[in-house]
């Protein structure tokens, strides 16, 4: 997936849990990073994803809007 589209999807899950996703937005390059990877790996199409650590869940919003 395009980087521009997955930028768009973590966005979209900050700001679904705004206000106690601000304090998080310096974790944003690393869950940016994170997807990049996940949606790169055709392994992972389809799969269940266990988010170990998950604060607030901004990955877990992520990840479910990515299908």
């Amino acid at each position: 997936m395009e980087k521009n589209n997955l930028k768009k999807v973590l966005e979209k899950s900050y700001e679904i849990l705004r206000p106690f996703s601000d304090k998080y937005i310096i974790d944003f390059k690393r869950f940016l990073f994170s997807l990049d990877l996940i949606s790169s790996r055709a392994e992972v199409k389809n799969k269940k994803i266990l988010d170990i650590g998950s604060g607030i869940g901004i990955m877990a919003i992520a990840v479910k809007n990515l299908g």
